[in-house]
This record gives structure tokens, sequence and C-alpha cells, in this order.
């Protein structure tokens, strides 16, 4: 039976009255302190084969504009050697006959919901920002959600850059949902855990998926583009 789990990335909040301390679980932004948009380079090759499409639904525009925490998630991903489209499902009851948002998701699409909690939700003491439905069966899955208002109240805590937080948030969940699993790495952005000191040494390795997750990532989208060219042509 297939049975579908939720990865959870969480941050620990940091008491009142304490120095800051931002260790994370399940992910953590870049440099503390570094308030300049950073995006990486893009190391590798990339396939236009691989492309991946994530259609992205901002609940009542709760996350604004979504373009520089894209331009971060779109970075770490072709980094990865996978580039990226992204479709606004925001207004999809327009020429609803026209819009892919309406479509079911396609084997190589991904969704991405961006919501804001309510407040007494948003505040905990274990906070999680963002987690992904992972087929366990089929070791994929289609959707993650990220919740903008925590990102933001730990990127003001923690004095880093909220778009830089929410895309390397975004880039996380999208890795939980091509590898198709919940675990994390012990190294790169699919870290389990992020202590102040990694984000203020800002090191480009700790902000990137490691040479292993890249490449699992670049096999499942193979997989899911040899999926959907099957689909294809039984609908012929």
């Amino acid at each position: 039976m297939s049975i579908a789990t939720r990865s959870i990335t969480k941050v620990a909040k940091v008491p009142k009255g304490t120095n800051p301390l931002c260790s994370f679980e399940g992910f953590v932004s870049f440099g503390i302190f570094v308030f300049a948009l950073v995006v990486p380079a893009s190391a590798a090759v990339v396939d236009p084969e691989l492309r991946i499409v994530i259609r992205t639904y901002d609940a009542s525009a709760a996350a604004g504009d979504l373009s520089l925490a894209q331009a971060v998630s779109a970075a770490i991903l072709e980094d990865a050697g996978i580039p990226v489209t992204w479709v606004s499902c925001d207004a999809m009851f327009v020429q609803r006959d026209k819009n892919p948002c309406v479509a079911p998701l396609a084997a190589n699409e991904l969704a991405i919901r961006f919501v804001r909690l309510p407040a007494h939700l948003a505040d905990h003491d274990l906070v999680t920002l963002g987690d992904s439905l992972v087929d366990t069966r089929l070791r994929a899955g289609s959707l993650a959600t990220i919740y903008v208002n925590r990102v933001a109240a730990v990127a003001a805590r923690c004095h880093v850059d909220g778009q830089a937080l929410l895309g390397r948030a975004v880039a996380h969940e999208v890795g939980h949902l091509l590898l198709g699993t919940s675990s994390h790495a012990s190294a790169g952005l699919m870290r389990a855990a992020w202590s102040q000191k990694t984000l203020q040494r800002d090191r480009q390795d700790d902000w990137v998926f490691s040479s292993d997750d890249a490449r699992a990532i670049r096999e499942a989208v193979r997989a899911r583009s040899a999926r959907r060219m099957a689909s294809a042509k039984l609908g012929e």
C-alpha cells in the first residue's frame, strides 16, 4: 500500500532574554547579518529535458512578491542541473479553459502553497516552516506547504534576509518532493540541523544540494520525465 508521509521543516524558537541561537531542524537560511540577496552561481550543466514546473499558490497574497525567493530556489535547483519554470496559480479562475493550473499535475510538475497561519499557531516553541507530502511507494511527492509568517518571524529573529530564507525553504521542500523521502542528508541544503555558527560562516556548500542529493534528484526527474512521456503516448 502506498503511504503518504509528511516531511516537516522546523526551527527551535529563541527564548526571550537569551543570546540568539538559531538551531534548525530540516532547514536554515544563509549568512546571518548578510542582507544582500546572494544567488549561488550555477555549477552544473543544466539539461533542458530535466526541466520541472512548479505551480505556486499564494493564498490571499500571503507571501507577496515571490520573484526574489523564486530566483534563490531556481539557482539552487539549477546548480543541481534542474531548470525550473514557475507558474503562478493565484488567478486560476481567469480564462478557466486556458489556465494550466486547472489541469491535473503532470509527472514533472510540483505545487507549492504559501499560507499565513493564525497568530496563535504561528509562534509555537517548535516552529514548522514548511512540510511536504511524500509517497513512500513511488518515492515522490507533488505538494509542499510553506508557512510564510513563520519564515518572516525566523528571518527577523535571526537577522537573515527574508526572501533568501523563503527561497531556501522552498528549495529544501522541493528536494523532499523530488527525492521522495522525508529523511535528511549529512551535508548541504538537506541537512537536518543548523547552528548560528553555520549561518554566520555563510559557506556556499551549506546552501546547495550535496553531490549525492543532486545526482539522486536528476535521476528522480528523469524517472518523472519517462512517466510523463509514457502517459503522453497512452493518450495519443
